[in-house]
């Protein structure tokens, strides 16, 4: 998930810390790179109940950077 998808649903890096369990710091780090880790992006699918959705394609492309 690209960090921007989540900030435009959940509005602010507290925000997007809180729904997937993690530091504000993470987040931080998240928003540098521009993607989130599939772990916390998948607890942020599921906390949004499906409104921001893990794209696959985001991870296969970092992969093969």
């Amino acid at each position: 998930m690209k960090f921007a998808t989540a900030l435009k649903f959940y509005g602010n890096n507290r925000a997007i810390a809180r729904a997937a369990g993690v530091s504000d710091q993470a987040v931080s780090l998240w928003k540098a790179s521009g993607i989130i880790p599939i772990k916390s992006a998948n607890r942020l699918e599921v906390r949004s109940h499906g409104k921001v959705r893990v794209d696959a394609a985001v991870y296969e492309q970092a992969r093969s950077a």
